[in-house]
């Protein structure tokens, strides 16, 4: 986006790619609106999730703009022969408004965009994270006020395909700051992380919360701390300020499971200024003290219990303890990505750098060191470790898609050089030379053997007769 009271530059870019055609690219002008936050999620095929017909499959955008959550039908349309796309000319423009209720569409070679509707989380919300669960039934939408906001969402019907269902399931409370990412765990739609610019992680439990039970959907909070716990091992001196950050001076940024389990927890926080540092969580169960019995009770009661009790597991819960903290960055972090395979964990700074790390030795695979003039403000991280579209023309593998404020995208790989092999093609030249050395080594091959004919024909008569080695050397001088 460019200027927010101006509406200049205010707009969505959808590009779609394909294997052997290439891109095609579709803008969605947001008016003086800014999308700050966006997710994607590939709807089932069939049934009523509001799969495509004819082949087609369908994608629904979420964009957080303003004190709402708007969304996009993306239609592709796949068949057995490849899309028609229009590669040369300007994208196509599709011009909606956040501000009122009515659907925007648009169309280019290839796929389709429809806006089929905006969901109002009421005044002062201020979207800042958004992100499906894994099944898609549901999205979270974190807002500057700190509030997490729970909403069930259904696409489609066999009579209306671009209806949009949506209904605010619950309200988690809990962070007093802007919540920056929104994280589902990679195989349970129930629990869910949080980070916000209050120095703490939270683990939700949106079982808790949806049956109406009364407990604390919360399960723990992580208390993230910004100082290197070497210092303390060291005995070196650390400021009040970052030793007991107050509310809003400690900033975590990025929250993520580590593995497909769910066991470990990423995050990485820093201060408004200075380092970084990536902490890992270990998930652990810990038990529940439960109550001691109501006083007065009938002693009846209490006999009848003590005879009928039986062995029970302990209950526990799930709680957090920090298994390791590293130094990842000078300057604080803003964006954070983890790759879909888990083996790496982009991260991009306030300095315009981007750092790529092992996400099991935690050490630097490759940087780019103010590759943007400004703050990096998104970083997207490879999805899968299988060639993605276009990589097998090109033979580069895109590691990493940063963007700034400074009105550029970066497209970052690990490799050093393409893996494709250059192509020689012979031409006549290269095989008339190669034909003309052979002939000139055979003539000279000739020429010695007719030179040594000549000489013994011409020096015969003088070898004739010789009986010894000294007679030969006097006929050669």
């Amino acid at each position: 986006g460019g200027g927010g009271a101006t509406g200049v530059d205010n707009f969505i870019e959808i590009v779609l790619t394909t294997p052997t055609i290439g891109e095609a690219k579709m803008k969605i002008d947001t008016g003086e609106q800014i999308g700050v936050a966006l997710d994607m999620f590939t709807l089932p095929s069939s049934g009523s999730g509001g799969g495509g017909k004819g082949g087609a499959e369908t994608v629904l955008l979420a964009v957080g703009i303003n004190d709402s959550v708007t969304f996009y039908r993306i239609l592709v349309e796949k068949g057995e022969k490849d899309i028609d796309f229009e590669l040369e000319g300007d994208s196509t423009n599709l011009n909606s408004n956040s501000n009122n209720n009515s659907s925007g569409s648009g169309s280019s070679s290839g796929f389709d965009v429809k806006m089929v509707g905006t969901f109002d989380l009421g005044k002062g919300f201020l979207t800042y994270s958004v992100t499906f669960d894994p099944l898609g039934g549901r999205v979270a939408v974190g807002g500057e006020n700190g509030v997490v906001c729970i909403c069930g969402i259904q696409m489609g019907t066999e009579q209306n395909p671009d209806l949009l269902v949506v209904e605010k399931i619950m309200e988690l409370n809990g962070h007093i700051k802007c919540v920056c990412q929104l994280t589902y765990h990679p195989t349970n739609p129930n629990i869910l992380l949080s980070s916000a610019k209050d120095g703490t992680c939270r683990l939700w439990d949106l079982s808790i919360a949806q049956n109406g039970s009364g407990g604390d959907p919360c399960l723990d909070t992580m208390q993230c701390k910004i100082y290197d716990p070497n210092d303390v091992v060291k005995k070196k001196p650390i400021p009040k300020k970052i030793l007991n950050p107050a509310p809003g001076q400690c900033i975590v940024k990025g929250c993520m499971f580590a593995d497909l389990q769910g066991q470990f927890v990423y995050t990485v926080q820093s201060g408004r200024r200075g380092d970084s540092f990536l902490s890992v969580w270990r998930i652990t169960r810990v038990p529940v003290k439960e109550p001691d019995g109501a006083n007065g009770a009938d002693a009846n009661q209490q006999q009848e219990q003590q005879q009928e009790q039986q062995p029970k597991p302990p209950k526990t819960r799930l709680a957090f303890q920090e298994h390791n903290r590293i130094k990842v960055a000078n300057y604080p972090v803003s964006a954070v990505s983890l790759s879909g395979d888990y083996s790496t964990i982009a991260l991009g700074d306030t300095d315009g750098t981007v750092i790529l790390l092992n996400a099991e030795t935690f050490k630097k695979i490759k940087h780019w060191e103010c590759v943007h003039d400004l703050p990096v403000t998104a970083i997207a991280s490879r999805p899968l470790p299988v060639a993605l579209a276009g990589e097998d023309k090109t033979g580069v593998a895109v590691d990493a898609i940063t963007s700034s404020a400074d009105s550029k995208m970066c497209f970052l790989t690990k490799q050093r050089k393409s893996t494709l092999k250059p192509v020689r093609k012979r031409g006549k030249k290269s095989g008339s030379s190669s034909g003309g050395l052979s002939l000139t080594f055979v003539i000279f091959v000739l020429w010695i053997i007719w030179a040594i004919k000549i000489s013994y024909d011409v020096c015969r008569s003088d070898f004739v007769g010789l009986d010894s080695f000294e007679e030969f050397q006097n006929v050669m001088l």
